[in-house]
């Protein structure tokens, strides 16, 4: 839920970011297209977890983590070091820059 509730606000600045490094194509298209493919990998995600919700793993004997929750948990690790690393060049900014 917390993970949810903080990652939820970065679809917006996402879809700003793909506009600004795709322009000049048509924003309506990047958004469409990126919701469908955010779409599509929930999806596929989906019977990836429950194949993973099978496995229960004790960490250090503290408590009982399900193979679900760590597999959201990589993705989420996957992504933030993607995001920290990304450097492409803002191209609707450069624009209006100058």
């Amino acid at each position: 839920l917390g993970v949810g509730a903080t990652l939820g606000p970065v679809q917006p600045i996402n879809a700003e970011l793909a506009v600004e490094v795709t322009y000049p194509a048509d924003e309506n298209a990047i958004e469409a297209v990126q919701q469908l493919c955010g779409n599509l990998f929930s999806a596929l995600l989906v019977p990836v977890c429950e194949y993973a919700a099978l496995y229960d793993l004790d960490f250090m004997g503290k408590g009982d983590f399900r193979g679900d929750s760590i597999v959201v948990l990589l993705l989420l690790l996957f992504t933030s070091v993607y995001y920290l690393s990304f450097n492409a060049p803002l191209k609707r900014n450069a624009l209006d820059s100058a």
